[in-house]
């Protein structure tokens, strides 16, 4: 009953920083200095007022769906993501924006978000806590194991938003447990 509890708190704790965490992010918007630089990847774009303002506002609309979106988020350096999606609009102005978004989706992605927001979905779920009901399991030994092989797995497909997650994330929970 005390782990029950013990995890019960932590995923409190987690749910209370990442909502916080969340609040925070989607009030800012994409405005720095250094827009051609992310902590991920370098670009080579035109200086800012060389850009057509509509190109810099649609990059600020990519910008903020992705901090918004506890998905990209967790799983993309949202301002790298943003850039991308920058420099892949102004070699191509006029194409639909799904197929610029579609050219980008395996851009910018973060291993290390990407393991915080595996290893808060595996303490959230439905299939650690009846793991944990059943036998004596460390959540956090077994969530970090799971985040680890998810990133992985996921970072060797061709694409991001693959119907296969869905079975590596299966597959690493199996195997963790």
């Amino acid at each position: 009953m005390m782990k029950q509890f013990k995890f019960f708190s932590f995923f409190c704790i987690i749910s209370c920083l990442f909502g916080a965490n969340l609040a925070f992010a989607t009030q800012q918007k994409y405005e720095t200095e250094n827009y051609t630089t992310s902590k991920t990847k370098q670009f080579n774009l035109p200086p800012r007022d060389e850009i057509d303002p509509a190109l810099l506002d649609e990059m600020d609309i990519v910008y903020g769906e992705c901090i918004k979106s506890p998905g990209d988020s967790g799983h993309r350096d949202c301002k790298c993501y943003a850039m991308a999606f920058l420099q892949e609009r102004i070699k191509t102005p006029s194409i639909d924006r799904g197929m610029v978004m579609n050219a980008i989706e395996n851009e910018c992605l973060d291993p290390e978000k990407m393991k915080g927001f595996y290893f808060g979905q595996c303490m959230e779920s439905h299939l650690t806590r009846r793991l944990l009901a059943k036998k004596p399991v460390d959540p956090v030994k077994l969530c970090n194991c799971y985040a680890n092989k998810v990133v992985a797995d996921v970072l060797k497909l061709n694409t991001f938003y693959s119907t296969a997650i869905k079975e590596i994330r299966y597959n690493a929970f199996n195997a963790c447990k």
